[in-house]
């Protein structure tokens, strides 16, 4: 991942896919496997254990995928990639399923709030659903840009001017 220019954009796309799975990694094994291991089956401290298990493997990910969307975002904003390039991983984005990947976040969320039963891993929610927000950034990143002639300027649009500020609505009764 030395230059954005070297790189594909569905190269780099790959990249952030194999950041946010280590990322989610991390998180399903702090919920489902560290409750279990840290306390039969390592010597270290807790805090340790979690550091190993979920704190460095969690922020590898996320420095990957900051340094893939950083490459993308000075892509893009250098035309490094034509628009043949880019639109396989637009595709890709504009794909049905990741309506159904939040949705499922958002009912995954719910439901660690709900079962949590006091062990404290309700609020890894956040850390699960920030790999999807990444996702969003990426796909704002290979946005196309829209023509200026779509969109309406008010800037050179005259004041408005009326000659009846202040009366009354006409048709009322005093």
């Amino acid at each position: 991942m030395k230059n954005a220019e070297r790189s594909s954009p569905m190269r780099l796309a790959a990249w952030a896919l194999v950041g946010n799975l280590v990322m989610a990694g991390a998180v399903f094994f702090e919920v489902l496997l560290s409750p279990k291991l840290s306390n039969h089956v390592t010597v270290l401290p807790v805090w340790a254990f979690r550091l190993f298990t979920f704190g460095i493997p969690y922020l590898v990910g996320l420095a990957i995928v900051a340094l893939v969307v950083q490459k993308l975002r000075h892509g893009m904003k250098e035309n490094a990639w034509t628009e043949t390039e880019l639109e396989p991983l637009r595709r890709r984005l504009r794909n049905p399923v990741w309506g159904g990947v939040s949705a499922a976040l958002v009912l995954l969320g719910f439901g660690l709030v709900v079962t949590d039963h006091g062990f404290g891993h309700a609020g890894l929610f956040v850390f699960l659903i920030l790999p999807f927000q990444i996702l969003l950034q990426i796909v704002n990143v290979v946005r196309p840009v829209e023509s200026a002639r779509e969109h309406v300027n008010l800037n050179g649009s005259a004041a408005i001017r009326s000659e009846h500020w202040g009366d009354p609505p006409s048709g009322t009764v005093n």
